[in-house]
């Protein structure tokens, strides 16, 4: 796929090209991302570490780095349900039943709200660049898939996508790649790569967006920033209901209370 897509709201525009070149280039060693990884999840340790002794020095509460990475991954895992069953490709012949389980690692209210709000604008995304998403591994340059080269073009690609600015558009976006390279991995019989899939986007989550995340007030900084349009005719409805309904009872009061004072002005009479 030749063209350049735009990442709304980021700002960048990122050329893909198919054939042998890569979705976002970036020449990097398998030793320089392990490296790079443990750096980043010492220095989170060290992060969470300096966040819990502060907010119960004042009194705050914190989102730590680690809260935000298993809630990014409980809602990767369902982000790629989503995917996989609006696409029909998600049963239970794939055994893809510890899926299920990765989606409902403990977030408490933010993974269930956010999911709604992240869903939202991935659709969206989705809506305005379809072909984006759409055949990611070929785009990324993988002729052949395994889990390692998976893992590295995403990471590559995601350092690409968040060097300049961070959004919400372009996190939904990043889970939209994501999901798409699940699409691909069991459309070409590789069902089993999910999970590792789930593992590398949560690693690209601490290393490049968590602490931005963090720093939004967790994920339910996306509800704050965009809101999905709620369709209130079914509560306007019931409202005018009940409001019809207790006119309704009011009137039949008085006319029986009329009714009843005339039958007793008759019987007095």
């Amino acid at each position: 796929m030749n063209g350049s897509h735009l990442y709304s709201n980021g700002g960048v525009s990122q050329q893909m090209n198919g054939g042998g070149s890569h979705l976002y280039s970036n020449g990097i060693s398998s030793a320089e991302l392990s490296d790079a990884a443990r750096r980043y999840r010492r220095f989170s340790n060290v992060s969470d570490a300096v966040s819990r002794k502060l907010s119960t020095t004042i009194g705050w509460r914190t989102v730590t780095i680690q809260e935000v990475v298993t809630q990014s991954k409980s809602m990767c895992g369902q982000h790629i349900r989503a995917w996989l069953k609006r696409r029909s490709l998600f049963n239970k012949r794939l055994g893809l039943q510890r899926l299920r389980s990765v989606a409902n690692l403990p977030g408490n209210l933010a993974v269930c709200d956010v999911f709604v709000q992240l869903e939202a604008l991935s659709l969206e995304m989705e809506r305005r660049h379809p072909k984006l998403y759409s055949g990611v591994c070929r785009q990324m340059g993988l002729a052949v898939v395994t889990e390692k080269s998976i893992a590295k073009a995403l990471s590559a690609m995601a350092l690409e996508m968040f060097k300049v600015d961070i959004t919400w558009f372009k996190i939904a976006s990043f889970y939209n790649l994501v999901s798409g390279t699940a699409v691909d991995c069991v459309k070409q019989g590789h069902p089993e790569y999910l999970y590792g899939l789930v593992e590398a986007a949560g690693l690209v989550i601490e290393r490049d967006v968590a602490n931005w995340i963090a720093n939004q007030g967790g994920w339910v900084g996306v509800l704050s920033k965009y809101r999905v349009p709620e369709d209130t005719s079914v509560f306007q409805m019931i409202a005018l209901s009940v409001v019809g309904l207790i006119v309704f009872l009011v009137a039949l009061a008085i006319v029986l209370k009329s009714i009843g004072n005339l039958v007793f002005f008759y019987q007095s009479s």
